[in-house]
C-alpha cells in the first residue's frame, strides 16, 4: 500500500514539475535531466512509472485537455439538447481560463510526433462515443452529427485561440521592423509606445468571450496601430499623409492606395477560400451580407499588416507612386488615376512572386501562395484533419 501511494506522489510530483517548466520556458526545454530535478526525483522514475519523457508529456496534456476527459455517458432524450449546450459552453469557458491549455494546443500545431498522435486519437475516440450516443438518442444521422460538432468546435477553438491575433502581432511587427531600420526617420518612442500596447493586449484577445467583445478590441487596436501608420511614410511626406482611415470615399491618397490594395487581397482570399472548397461568403467575425466575402474579410485580416500595408508603403517610400497619380472627385474622394492603377497591379504581381519563410511550414513559397495556404489550413482545420489553425504570424 505504501509503495502504492509513494508512486502516486511521485506521479504527480513528475507532472507538476513538467507543467511549472513548460509555464517557466516553454516545452522545447523540457528534458528528462530537468524535469528530475524539479520534481526532486530520480530520473529513472519517469522510464520506470511513465516508460519515458515523451509519454509523461502526453501524460500531463491528455490531464488538461478538454475532448479527452469529457464523459462520454449521455442522459435520456429529454435533457440532451441541455447537455450539449453545456458541453459547448464548458469547452468555451476552459479555452478561457486555462491559458496553458491554449499554449499547448499551439504547441500542437508546430510538431508532429507519437505525443500529439496519442493525444489526437483519445480525442477522436471521445468524440465518436459521444456522436454515436446522441445519434442513437436523437436519431439523426451520425454524419450530420459528426459534421456539425466539428464545426461549433473548431469555430469555437478558433475564436478562442486566435481570433484577431495574427492582425495585431503582424501589426506590430510592421511597427518593429520601422523601428528597427528606419529609427532615426521616425518618432521611434512613439512607435515602440504603440507596439507595447498592441504587444499587451494580445491575452485580452485569447480570453474574449463572444464576437462582440473579440470586435471592440479590434477596433481600439486598429486605432493605435493607424494612429501611427504616419511615422511609417518616410519618403513625399508632403503629399502622402495619413491622418485616420477613411473609405468610401477615400479622402486622401495613402488612404486611396490602401482601399484598392485591400480589394487587391480580398479578392485573392475569396479565390483561395473558394479552391479548397469553402464559402468565402459565410464568415466567422463578419456579419453576412448579400455579396460581402465575409470568411475572406475574416481571413485577410492577418495579411493585411504583412502583405497590404507594407506593399502600400513600399509604393510611396519608393516613390513608385506620386502625387500625379491621383485625381480629385466632386465629392472628395481620392482615386488613383487608370494608368497608375496599371502600375500598382504590375508591382502588386512582382511582390505575389517574391519568396519569404512560411512561419508555420517552415519552407519558401511566394507571397501569393500565402492566402492559398491559409485557406487550406482554415479548410483542413473545419473538417478535423488538424487540431487548430495555425495564423499566419509574420516577422
Amino acid at each position: 500500500m505504501k509503495i502504492e501511494k509513494d508512486r502516486e506522489t511521485t506521479e504527480k510530483r513528475l507532472l507538476t514539475a513538467v507543467g511549472e517548466i513548460i509555464e517557466e520556458s516553454g516545452l522545447e526545454s523540457l528534458g528528462v535531466n530537468a524535469v528530475a530535478q524539479r520534481a526532486g526525483v530520480s530520473k529513472m522514475l519517469i522510464y520506470r512509472y511513465f516508460g519515458s519523457l515523451e509519454d509523461l508529456i502526453a501524460q500531463y496534456i491528455m490531464q488538461r485537455d478538454y475532448w479527452v476527459n469529457i464523459p462520454t455517458e449521455i442522459p435520456g432524450k429529454n435533457e440532451l439538447n441541455a447537455f450539449v449546450k453545456d458541453m459547448f459552453r464548458e469547452q468555451i469557458r476552459q479555452l478561457r481560463e486555462d491559458k496553458m491549455l491554449i499554449r499547448l494546443y499551439r504547441w500542437e500545431l508546430s510538431v508532429n510526433n507519437p505525443i500529439v498522435e496519442q493525444i489526437r486519437r483519445k480525442r477522436e475516440e471521445n468524440g465518436i462515443k459521444l456522436i454515436e450516443f446522441i445519434s442513437r438518442i436523437s436519431g439523426v444521422p451520425f454524419s450530420q452529427i459528426q459534421f456539425l460538432a466539428t464545426m461549433i468546435s473548431s469555430s469555437i477553438t478558433y475564436l478562442a485561440m486566435f481570433g484577431d491575433v495574427g492582425k495585431v502581432y503582424n501589426g506590430r511587427w510592421v511597427i518593429e521592423r520601422t523601428i528597427r531600420d528606419h529609427s532615426l526617420q521616425t518618432d521611434a518612442d512613439k512607435l515602440k509606445i504603440v507596439s507595447e500596447r498592441l504587444r499587451d493586449k494580445i491575452p485580452d484577445i485569447r480570453i474574449s468571450n463572444n464576437k462582440d467583445q473579440l470586435r471592440g478590441i479590434e477596433g481600439e487596436l486598429a486605432s493605435q496601430y493607424f494612429s501611427v501608420f504616419d511615422e511609417l511614410i518616410l519618403q513625399q511626406k508632403e503629399d502622402f499623409y495619413f491622418h485616420e482611415r477613411n473609405r468610401r470615399p477615400p479622402l486622401d491618397r495613402v488612404n486611396a492606395l490602401l482601399s484598392f490594395v485591400y480589394t487587391l487581397l480580398t479578392s485573392m482570399m475569396a479565390a483561395s477560400l473558394e479552391t479548397v472548397g469553402l464559402d468565402p461568403c459565410v464568415g466567422f467575425l463578419h456579419g453576412d451580407r448579400p455579396g460581402r466575402y465575409s470568411l475572406a474579410l475574416d481571413m485577410m485580416e492577418e495579411l493585411r499588416p504583412a502583405l497590404a500595408d507594407r506593399f502600400v508603403l513600399r509604393l510611396i517610400n519608393k516613390r513608385m507612386v506620386g502625387k500625379t497619380d491621383f485625381i480629385e472627385k466632386e465629392d472628395g474622394a481620392i482615386l488613383l488615376t487608370d494608368d497608375a492603377r496599371k502600375r500598382v497591379l504590375d508591382e502588386w504581381q512582382k511582390r505575389k512572386q517574391e519568396q519569404i519563410i512560411h512561419p508555420y511550414l517552415k519552407e519558401k513559397i511566394q507571397w501569393g501562395m500565402v492566402p492559398y495556404m491559409q485557406a487550406m489550413f482554415l479548410a483542413r482545420y473545419l473538417r478535423g484533419d488538424i487540431d487548430a489553425y495555425p495564423p499566419f504570424l509574420w516577422k
